[in-house]
């Protein structure tokens, strides 16, 4: 059996802050408007690979 994971409640909390804005991002760059969709995609793509980085480290074994 191996030992239960440790999960870092901060930065499973500032993954979970990350998320807003890139969903934010999402929202603007799949809608019409066709002046923010090139804003939309920079915020989908920074927060979100900064919310996949937090988590990633979240959930790290160390």
């Amino acid at each position: 059996m191996s030992s239960p994971r440790r999960v870092s409640a901060f930065h499973l909390v500032l993954a979970l802050i990350c998320l807003l804005p890139a969903g934010w991002g999402a929202l603007w760059a799949f809608s019409g408007d066709e002046g923010g969709q090139a804003l939309g995609f920079a915020l989908l793509g920074f927060f979100g690979a900064g919310a996949f980085v937090l988590a990633r480290r979240a959930f790290a074994d160390s």
